[in-house]
């Protein structure tokens, strides 16, 4: 009896650690297959839309946000700070620049 007891000892551990671990598993992945599908796909069908309106909104409100580049632009030259500083401000004026002055094409698109 305790030789059979010896042989079955393994697999009585193997046991109780495969059993809650495969259980732990399934339940844990399950919560993750859920959340994963409640996150993302949602997300990219409203990523979509949400560019096409940031698209739209950066059309209308193009003249008002060149004004405002414009004004930083100034205000940073009166301080001191050269044009490789600003490197990003006047590349968003140019891009703002081509919006406003070809609002024929951007509207078309």
């Amino acid at each position: 009896m305790s030789e059979i007891l010896e042989q079955l000892t393994p697999f009585i551990w193997a046991l109780i650690i495969i059993i809650p671990g495969y259980l732990i598993f399934h339940k844990f992945s399950g919560i993750l297959k859920d959340k994963a599908k409640a996150s993302h796909l949602p997300a990219n069908k409203k990523g979509d839309a949400n560019i096409d309106n940031q698209f739209d909104k950066l059309i209308e409100n193009a003249p008002e946000l060149r004004e405002r580049v414009r004004k930083e632009i100034e205000d940073q030259r009166s301080n001191g700070v050269n044009d490789e500083q600003m490197k990003g401000l006047i590349q968003k004026k140019g891009m703002l620049d081509f919006i406003t002055d070809n609002r024929e094409i951007t509207e078309m698109i």
